[in-house]
């Protein structure tokens, strides 16, 4: 597994990232990259098949409605559907909590650090959001580029990381890459994406298939 460099998304011109800018570590059948100058970190083999089943099982119970994608995508639309099921980010942080590096370590020096009152060393990961988003795409459907907002229960107590998992959906997908700041994530099936809100980020055209991801947060709190 690699993350890549993508081109423009006109001409899909990807290479991949160099080597030594990557770190790489496999725990069992889990396999996890990271871009600690970047962050963002993926991760492959972490939810199990019940976990995914479990995880549709919300999708299916939650109203997926037609969402228009700008003017810029012409009539292109995606379906967008949400939850508070606690069974999301229980199954989301018992399976995140002991990979995620501590909130220090998420922001080397070498990267802006998120303005945070106190100071970056007083927080804490404290488990994944009650609301979770899905997005259903099909061919021809994608996402402008962007950046997430910080949800915020208090001034001690926000999200920082957004969290993507694609799920499957009986179907193959071609093209749907998500491109963050330029670092292009393939939508396997089960595959999480964890990285930065404040990096911009979109959803390549999907050529063929569909794509479900579901998106939730890593919230981080004061100790």
């Amino acid at each position: 597994m690699s993350l890549k460099k993508s081109g423009a998304a006109s001409d899909r011109a990807r290479e991949p990232v160099g080597e030594k800018r990557e770190a790489r570590r496999t725990i069992g059948p889990v396999a996890i990259v990271e871009r600690p100058d970047a962050g963002i970190m993926v991760i492959d083999g972490l939810l199990s098949d019940d976990d995914q089943e479990q995880l549709l099982a919300v999708v299916d119970s939650a109203e997926l409605t037609a969402q228009a994608l700008g003017r810029s995508s012409g009539s292109r639309t995606r379906r967008r559907g949400e939850s508070r099921s606690p069974e999301v980010p229980r199954i989301l942080w018992s399976r995140l909590e002991s990979l995620l590096p501590p909130v220090r370590e998420w922001y080397p020096d070498s990267r802006p650090r998120p303005k945070l009152e106190p100071e970056l060393d007083k927080w804490r990961w404290s488990g994944c959001n009650d609301f979770t988003r899905f997005y259903d795409y099909g061919p021809g459907d994608e996402f402008r580029p962007h950046f997430d907002e910080s949800w915020r229960a208090s001034p001690q107590r926000r999200s920082l990381l957004t969290v993507l998992v694609y799920l499957p959906t009986g179907e193959s997908c071609d093209g749907g890459e998500t491109v963050v700041e330029g670092h292009a994530i393939e939508p396997r099936t089960g595959r999480i994406a964890v990285f930065d809100h404040r990096l911009v980020h979109s959803g390549q055209p999907v050529l063929a298939g569909r794509k479900l991801v579901l998106r939730n947060d890593v919230i981080a709190e004061v100790t």
